[in-house]
């Protein structure tokens, strides 16, 4: 059937149409989801209650009116973004972090749940319908898309596990590290990318010191200096080589 399931009305009609007409309800798969990115200063409430709709509201209708049900499965599809962030998707991230919340709250009343903090999928999906620009971006991050093969592989053994919150992402981590500063990283997280942190990060000057680099330059060599210090900055924050300065 079809139903917008962040309206109440659509979803709990849709629900009660299954109890009375069908077999009985044993799994929820909660796939929705909707992109509208931008930067803070620029997401209005109305874009941020748009992706919020998609993902947290209806996700909220379906565990409101299945949760005195002897469910097998309840399983939301959340997102990366929720755990690594996403530059420009600030609704999205918080949108999939209520998902991971809400399986932590289901587990807490003894009701199944398994949230997958999910990478980009190859093929399907919303990361597959994304523009080459877009996909290049991720690529860059060191983000490889899922083949659905291996996505319900993944999915398949989280359930068996009876896990509740897990992510499934595959990454190239040299790329990665390259994009998150070991100083940005959460806690969690640095041992790990300290592991594959190469020395083209060390080329980064810190920010302290600047001052003091341009305090010693000559008045001549000041401009060149802030110059390539601003370079190597951006070519960090972007991803790129160190022997891509950009003009």
């Amino acid at each position: 059937e079809r139903a917008d399931i962040a309206d109440g009305e659509q979803c709990s009609g849709l629900i009660a149409r299954i109890r009375r007409d069908h077999a009985p309800l044993r799994g929820v798969f909660h796939l929705a989801g909707f992109l509208d990115d931008g930067g803070l200063r620029d997401v209005t409430p109305d874009r941020f209650r748009a992706v919020l709709a998609a993902k947290a509201l209806s996700a909220w209708h379906l565990h409101q009116l299945t949760k005195d049900l002897p469910l097998d499965h309840f399983v939301l599809f959340s997102s990366i973004a929720s755990i690594f962030g996403s530059p420009g998707q600030g609704n999205y991230a918080a949108a999939n972090a209520f998902l991971d919340a809400l399986a932590q709250h289901r587990r807490w009343w003894n009701l199944p749940a398994l949230a997958v903090n999910w990478g980009p999928w190859a093929n399907v999906g919303m990361a597959a319908r994304l523009g080459e620009d877009d996909k290049r971006r991720m690529s860059a991050a060191g983000f490889i898309a899922i083949q659905p093969t291996l996505g319900l592989w993944m999915l398949e053994r989280l359930i068996w596990r009876n896990a509740v919150n897990m992510a499934a992402v595959q990454l190239d981590w040299s790329m990665f590290a390259k994009r998150l500063p070991l100083d940005m990283a959460p806690p969690w997280l640095k041992d790990h990318l300290s592991k594959h942190n190469d020395s083209s990060t060390d080329e980064l000057v810190p920010a302290g010191e600047w001052r003091e680099l341009l305090r010693e330059a000559t008045v001549s060599e000041r401009l060149n200096t802030l110059l390539t210090l601003l370079q190597k900055q951006a070519i960090h924050v972007l991803g790129h080589s160190i022997d891509n300065l950009p003009d």
